[in-house]
């Protein structure tokens, strides 16, 4: 009884947390569990406990209900996106989370692989999957939902440990019977000490009660057991065998005489997951804001891995460094679209991470050798010339060809890189720290000068479009801008947007992210009165073209898209206003 009335105050304090939070549904939820705790025969309740009662009844007399919840718009708004994706999306009735727009294939030389059926449009949605699970890295600010990995504005903690965080009671309570209740507590802590075989025991855990046909495709993924180093192997096995021991003597996982051989053979099955992994695992990623202050005014948002998640369909695709989709997620739905136009009957390529506008081949050969245990033949590959040597390497001073960044020769005319090349490298690096020092401490006109200085040296010797080079010229523009030489700021920006199209790609969210950066700056140039005609039409264009890789990359209702979209409402408004007629009577 005292346990009762125990758990009782808990959901009233609950009730009021969430309340207080704004947050209804959930405040009713509590509380109708409180209620709910009580023995349907009131005259068996003691005078606390009726007290107890009539607090609850009372309270939810006076819960608004939930269609004024703010956590509930916030669902809403999430399920509006997910209807929005689905919509769009026509699903393959054999691939289960690919579209009807391509099948799998399989061959003796490419193994499973997908192809297309008809032509596949740029942008279009190629596979819009569920996972079969995932799980969220360690996260102190429970920053998403461990069992749909949507944001968590008011967290509901699991009732048993402080690791266990989800999005709603649904969440929680579906968690708890699918896995969480064999890894909470010290579980859990154990689980987010062992990296990706953390997501080998929830497969397997999951596994248990998933349909059986869905869990024979994640088993049947390849798991390259036969050329793990024998290190590895050793080390994914004690890890099993340990996970094992944990089920065993600290979770009532099955019962009865059978226990110890559904044990083993669980304990097989963790290993074999873990050994998939390495190679079918997809890292979930959600876009987090910068908390440096942008001098652009423009939000700065990096990419941020907060779980790792099996796709059983979507890794059917085998791998090239110049892929024809890309990937984002939307919570813990993977959704892959088309970066080109993919013609009938070709190939549908993945990137598995090494990318050729990102990463030497030489480097991206090494890394998909050792851990995905096949040597890349994909075009970029088989080129005789890398393609990023000309934006590492240096410039040569005789023939202004280029001398890749791992040779001291010119390709061209085999003439020998210039004696001060270093010396005028390292001034240029020192003088770029002091800068990025200055403007760490917010002495953006201080830094203009090392950093003007610092271009002149990486100029001499690299090409116009060298990342160190328009990293350079990125922080001089940032400092203008903040100086309020916008004209100066914008010109440099825009040198940045044709150095990020030529290196990453005209469809690319780095040259998005430096089109964002523009339509800001020249926000501002028209707000101080200062309009350049010709800057404003140029930046327009731009603008329409950073609209069509937002879209791609993230859609219309990401924020992203839509600080865009305020952008050049806010430039056609000031323009209005530059434009507008004089008024009859008014001296000119």
């Amino acid at each position: 009884e005292k346990d009762l009335t125990r758990q009782c105050r808990l959901h009233i304090r609950k009730a009021k947390s969430f309340r207080a939070l704004g947050n209804h549904s959930e405040a009713q939820h509590s509380l109708r569990t409180a209620s709910n705790l009580f023995p349907a025969n009131i005259d068996k309740l003691d005078l606390k406990q009726s007290k107890l009662l009539s607090e609850v009844e009372e309270m939810l007399k006076n819960v608004p209900p939930p269609a004024d919840d703010e956590d509930s718009n916030e669902t809403a708004s999430s399920e509006v996106v997910l209807q929005h994706l689905k919509n769009s999306f026509n699903p393959n009735s054999k691939l289960i989370g690919a579209s009807d727009s391509v099948e799998m294939r399989k061959s003796a030389k490419k193994g499973r692989h997908v192809i297309a059926t008809r032509d596949i449009e740029l942008g279009e949605i190629v596979f819009f999957e569920e996972p079969f699970t995932f799980v969220c890295l360690p996260d102190p600010s429970h920053l998403h939902c461990q069992f749909c990995c949507r944001r968590t504005h008011n967290p509901h903690p699991c009732d048993n440990c402080a690791e266990g965080s989800y999005c709603s009671s649904h969440c929680k309570d579906k968690a708890w019977r699918q896995f969480h209740q064999w890894e909470c507590g010290a579980g859990l802590e154990l689980c987010y000490n062992i990296g990706i075989a953390h997501l080998g025991l929830r497969v397997a855990l999951v596994g248990l009660s998933a349909d059986k046909e869905r869990y024979s495709t994640v088993k049947g993924l390849l798991d390259h057991i036969d050329k793990l180093y024998p290190d590895d192997l050793y080390q994914y096995s004690l890890i099993s065998t340990a996970l094992v021991i944990y089920l065993k003597h600290f979770t009532d996982l099955f019962s009865g005489s059978s226990r110890q051989s559904n044990l083993l053979e669980l304990g097989g099955l963790i290993l074999l997951h873990v050994a998939q992994l390495v190679s079918n695992g997809h890292a979930l990623v959600d876009c987090h804001l910068s908390e440096e202050e942008s001098p652009f005014g423009v939000c700065s948002e990096h990419q941020v891995r907060v779980g790792t998640g099996i796709y059983p369909a979507a890794s059917m695709m085998n791998h090239s460094c110049d892929p024809s989709i890309i990937n984002s997620f939307h919570n813990q739905y993977l959704i892959v679209k088309a970066i080109k136009f993919i013609p009938k009957g070709t190939e549908v390529f993945n990137c598995y991470g090494p990318h050729f506008r990102r990463t030497p081949t030489l480097e991206r050969q090494e890394l998909l050798l050792g851990q995905y245990f096949f040597k890349c033949e994909c075009e970029p590959c088989r080129s005789p010339r890398d393609f990023l040597d000309k934006f590492l390497g240096s410039r040569c001073q005789s023939c202004e060809g280029t001398i890749p960044h791992d040779t001291l020769q010119c390709a061209k005319c085999s003439e020998s890189m210039s004696l001060t090349f270093q010396q005028d490298v390292d001034r240029a690096d020192v003088l770029l720290l002091r800068a990025k020092n200055y403007v760490k401490m917010n002495e953006h006109e201080r830094s203009i000068e090392p950093a003007e200085e610092a271009l002149k040296y990486l100029s001499k010797h690299f090409y116009k479009n060298n990342r160190e080079v328009l990293e350079c010229k990125d922080l001089i523009a940032r400092s203008c801008s903040c100086k309020g030489e916008f004209k100066k700021s914008a010109t440099l920006i825009e040198e940045c947007v044709e150095g990020a199209r030529e290196l990453y790609g005209s469809i690319s969210i780095e040259v998005a992210g430096e089109i964002l950066k523009l339509t800001d700056i020249v926000i501002r140039m028209m707000k101080r009165k200062n309009p350049d005609r010709k800057l404003y039409e140029r930046t327009k264009v731009y603008a329409s073209e950073a609209q069509v890789i937002l879209k791609l990359y993230y859609g219309v209702f990401h924020p992203k898209y839509l600080d865009l979209n305020k952008n050049l409402r806010t430039l056609h408004s000031l323009n209005s206003k530059e434009v507008a007629p004089v008024k009859s009577g008014m001296k000119l």
